[in-house]
C-alpha cells in the first residue's frame, strides 16, 4: 500500500520524527496579528463588550485566551448539537477510521471516529476565512447572523482589497441561483445546496443585535 508522498507505509512511519519536527516548527510560527495589517487602533469599548459575550456565548467550547486562566478545552461537539452539515462526521465511521490505522499504524495517534466536530481554538480566528468545518461562509459577520450566510457565494480574489475588516472575511459576489439548486455552478462558486456543503447549524450568536455582533467580533480581531 502506497501513501500519498509515494511510500510505503512502513517508510512513511520512519519519517515520523522529521514529521514531528516539521510539527513543532509550524508550532513555533507567530500567531498573525490584527494590527500588522490594520494599524488603526480597535475600539476599547467594543472589546471590553465583546469579551464579555465571547466568555457567554463561546469560552465554553472554544477556550480562553487571556489571563492565568487561559485555557483551550478540545472539545468534540456532536455534529446533531451543533447541526453543522454531518457528511465528513457521519463518513468517518469505525471501519473508515480502522482502514485508517491499518495503513499507518501508530498506537500513539490512532484515528477514531467522533460523530462531531472539534471546536478549534480561535487564535487569529481573522486570518482563517471562510468558516465553519467545510469553508461554507465566508465571513465572520455571516457566521454570527445565520439569515446573512449567501446561498452560492464566489470569492473576488486573494489581494489585500479583497479582505473585508468589517465583516472579517473575504469580499464575495453571489452568482444566479441555477434552476436546479444542485447544479455546480463552476470551480470557484461554492453552493451550500451540494452535498457535504451545507452551511446550516453553528447558530451560536444568531439572537445578537447588530451592536453586540459588532463588539463580538470587535473581541475577536484581538485574538
Amino acid at each position: 500500500v502506497q501513501v500519498g508522498s509515494g511510500m510505503a507505509g512502513d517508510e512513511g512511519l520512519a519519517q515520523d520524527t522529521i514529521f514531528q519536527d516539521v510539527a513543532h516548527a509550524l508550532w513555533s510560527l507567530p500567531i498573525p496579528k490584527w494590527q500588522d495589517i490594520r494599524p488603526e487602533p480597535l475600539d476599547a469599548e467594543q472589546i471590553d463588550q465583546g469579551r464579555d459575550l465571547f466568555v457567554d456565548l463561546c469560552a465554553d467550547c472554544h477556550g480562553t485566551y487571556e489571563g492565568p486562566d487561559a485555557n483551550y478545552p478540545s472539545t468534540v461537539i456532536s455534529a446533531a448539537e451543533v447541526g453543522t452539515d454531518p457528511v465528513r462526521a457521519d463518513r468517518l465511521g469505525p471501519q473508515e477510521a480502522d482502514a485508517i490505522n491499518t495503513l499507518m499504524a501508530d498506537p500513539n495517534h490512532p484515528m477514531t471516529p467522533t460523530g462531531g466536530y472539534l471546536a478549534p481554538p480561535l487564535v487569529g480566528i481573522w486570518a482563517t476565512a471562510p468558516y465553519l468545518h467545510n469553508g461554507s461562509v465566508p465571513d465572520l459577520a455571516a457566521l454570527l447572523s445565520p439569515p446573512q450566510r449567501p446561498t452560492l457565494w464566489q470569492r473576488q480574489g486573494s489581494a489585500p482589497q479583497d479582505y473585508d475588516p468589517v465583516r472579517v472575511g473575504w469580499r464575495y459576489t453571489t452568482p444566479a441561483q441555477p434552476g436546479d439548486p444542485n447544479t455546480v455552478v463552476g470551480r470557484t462558486t461554492y453552493n451550500t445546496n451540494l452535498e457535504g456543503l451545507s452551511n446550516a447549524g453553528h447558530t451560536y450568536g444568531a439572537e445578537l443585535d447588530d451592536t453586540q455582533r459588532a463588539a463580538l467580533i470587535e473581541y475577536l480581531k484581538t485574538l
